[in-house]
């Protein structure tokens, strides 16, 4: 393998594979960010789902009295 060679393949790896890899990367990214948001939404409803029934139940006890 000549000079001339090796730096035609490490050109052709930059500019066309790196290339690709980096366009990938970045729309692993946005997915990966919108199923953040997804998990964080449903971690809110659950938390939500749980603490208002109590906080009712609360504000019944204390009514009661």
């Amino acid at each position: 393998m000549t000079l001339k060679e090796l730096t035609q393949i490490v050109l052709e790896i930059r500019d066309n594979h790196l290339d690709h890899m980096k366009k990938d990367i970045d729309q692993m990214d946005r997915k990966i960010e919108k199923m953040d948001n997804r998990v964080w939404a449903i971690l809110i409803i659950l938390v939500t789902a749980v603490v208002i029934p109590a906080v009712i139940d609360v504000i019944k006890s204390a009514g009661v009295n």
